[in-house]
């Protein structure tokens, strides 16, 4: 700051938006097996799936 003593440091909206979304995501990530286990996500009901859902679940199964 030497050579602009008076000049005042800013930060546009954007860069703090997506660091604090990267922020976010990775802690989410850091998280999901514990969240997928408290919310009872660990285990599929193929019942509750949607025709859609259903599809990508079975691809799922056979690989």
């Amino acid at each position: 700051m030497r050579a602009l003593p008076n000049a005042i440091q800013v930060a546009d909206h954007w860069h703090l938006r997506e660091n604090a979304s990267a922020a976010f995501l990775d802690a989410v990530r850091e998280s999901m097996s514990g969240i997928r286990t408290a919310v009872g996500a660990a285990t599929v009901d193929p019942e509750r799936l949607t025709c859609a859902e259903r599809l990508h679940y079975e691809g799922y199964l056979r690989r």
